[in-house]
């Protein structure tokens, strides 16, 4: 679960980024994830299950993706981004990208049955 909520907080860093004012924000374009993305709440189902304001911070390249958990390091990643599809993968797994502004996502796993999600919002 550990893994998952990382790499959903590494998936929403990247979909806030954008490589020109004309792609700003726009999840079509596959760099729009670039820029630096901090977790806030985590989700199990439809109800918030930890507040964790600032744990996770990730931040996107047009091709890697660095992730922090509580200021520390914890791995550096290719990823990838179908714009077509929402899913970003990463390190052997994929989350889902749903866009709620310009500035906040949500990166789930996809399930209807046992959603499990992370709200992330751009900081950079």
């Amino acid at each position: 679960m550990k893994k998952f909520f990382a790499f959903s907080l590494l998936a929403m860093m990247a979909l806030m980024g954008c490589s020109s004012d004309d792609d700003s924000g726009n999840p079509e374009f596959p760099d729009f994830l670039v820029g630096t993305w901090e977790s806030r709440e985590r989700y199990v189902g439809n109800e918030v299950y930890d507040d964790v304001d600032g744990e996770f911070v990730y931040t996107f390249t047009e091709d890697m993706v660095s992730s922090e958990q509580n200021g520390e390091l914890v791995g550096e990643y290719e990823y990838s981004y179908d714009p077509e599809t929402t899913v970003l993968s990463m390190d052997g797994s994929s989350v889902m990208v749903d866009k709620i502004s310009d500035d906040e996502l949500i990166l789930h796993n996809g399930s209807e049955t046992d959603y499990q999600g992370q709200l992330v919002v751009r900081i950079d």
